[in-house]
């Protein structure tokens, strides 16, 4: 009977590699300062906020781990040529 994932990482990479990914992910040895690895979650709203809110592009910045600086404007085109025929495709 063959088996697909879904079952964790532990089944993958057992105990040990399920720590050294977590630790990953959470930001160590990823050139992150302490302060951002220990920040407080902010409290979720009583209710939760439904709806869109638009902004001005300006307000938005990007990440200081985003590697992309500069986009192809013909390749995002197709991007959204495709992600409209097509919809998102997950891997």
């Amino acid at each position: 009977k063959p088996r697909g994932l879904g079952r964790g990482l532990s089944s993958l990479l057992g105990d040990a590699g399920v720590a050294a990914a977590t630790g990953t992910a959470m930001g160590r040895g990823t050139g992150m300062s302490q302060n951002a690895t220990q920040a407080t979650p902010s409290p979720l709203p009583a209710e939760p906020i439904s709806g869109l809110t638009e902004l001005p592009i300006e307000w938005i910045n990007s990440g200081p781990w985003q590697p992309r600086r500069r986009f192809d404007k013909t390749r995002l085109s197709e991007l959204a040529d495709s992600i409209r025929a097509k919809g998102l495709v997950q891997p």
